[in-house]
Formats: structure tokens, sequence, C-alpha cells
């Protein structure tokens, strides 16, 4: 028994009138690497084709290896491009600036402003080719996740649509004919 300011109360007395508007926490939430589609989407993401493989899809494993290794090799080779480009460029500018100009020129006669313009596409794509490369990694990470919640779908012969036509006379008119759809 606690007494404040001259009154006494009991513990046990005291109730809370929202007891019941307190939610309740029954656990951390799922995570969405738990469970067979979820460890395929996760080792899809570590290691491309993985997920296909852990799903039972053993014929999707190469051409995911092969979209991966395709885009990997475009980006690399987008990436040289962009870096020869850029590094006559910058020997252009500096021939250009030198006291000296003409002694070092582009080895096929590129004046610094087209050396600039294809620099500036080659930029353009190797972005394009990281993106899509990215976009490839992404998407067979996804189909793996998505292969896996497709294996536990009940597909057996008991699920049908039958189509047939019926004949019916309901009394009134004269008898007439329709298309039932069962499933």
């Amino acid at each position: 028994m606690s007494q404040v300011d001259g009154f006494s109360m009991e513990a046990d007395t005291i109730e809370n009138a929202y007891d019941d508007d307190v939610p309740t926490v029954e656990g951390p939430k799922a995570n969405m690497f738990e469970g067979p589609p979820g460890r395929a989407a996760l080792y899809s993401l570590i290691i491309p084709g993985t997920g296909q493989i852990y799903n039972g899809s053993y014929w999707k494993a190469p051409i995911v290896w092969g979209l991966i290794g395709t885009m990997g090799t475009l980006v690399a080779f987008t990436s040289n491009q962009y870096r020869e480009l850029d590094t006559r460029y910058v020997n252009a500018l500096t021939d250009e600036m030198s006291a000296n100009p003409g002694t070092d020129p582009d080895p096929y006669g590129l004046s610094s402003t087209q050396l600039f313009n294809l620099r500036t596409e080659a930029n353009k794509n190797r972005q394009l080719s990281i993106v899509i490369f990215s976009f490839a990694w992404l998407g067979q990470t996804i189909e793996a996740y998505v292969d896996g919640h497709l294996k536990e779908f009940d597909v057996s012969d008991d699920l049908s649509i039958r189509f047939k036509p019926i004949m019916f006379n309901d009394g009134a008119s004269i008898a007439q004919t329709g298309i039932t759809i069962r499933f």
C-alpha cells in the first residue's frame, strides 16, 4: 500500500482502462529471404544462376550465365572505350594548351571537339550498359524468387475448365440453347 498526499491506494485496485487498446507484438516480421523462394532469391543475388539451380530449373542457369556474361563483357568494353577516348581527349587539350601546339597530335587526327563528342557518347553507352547489367542481375534474381513461389502451386489434373452446350426450357417459352462453363 502506498500513500500519496494523505491518500492510500492499493496496487491491486489500480486498473488501466486502455489495456485492450495496446497492440500486441507477436514477433519479428518475416524476412523476404526466408523459405525456399527467399533462399533462391538470395543465392541468385549473390551468384547469378544459383537460385535457378536451387529451384531445380537447371536449364535456366546457362541462360542466366550467358546473359550476365554478355552484359559484363559489354560493360567492360564500353568502359575501356570511354577510358581510351578520355585519355586521348585530355592529351589533345594538353597539346592545345602547351607552348608548342601540334607536337603530339591525336593518332587519328581528331580535334579536341570531336574527341569530346566521342567521349561523351562513349560515357552514355557505358552508363547505359551498367544500367542494363544491373537490370539483368536484378531480373534473374526476381525470376528465381517467382519460380520458387510457382513450385508450390498445385497443377494437378483436377484443375480444368469445360465448355458444354446446353438446351433448356423454362416452360413459359420455347426451348433455348446456351453454353455452360464448368470449373
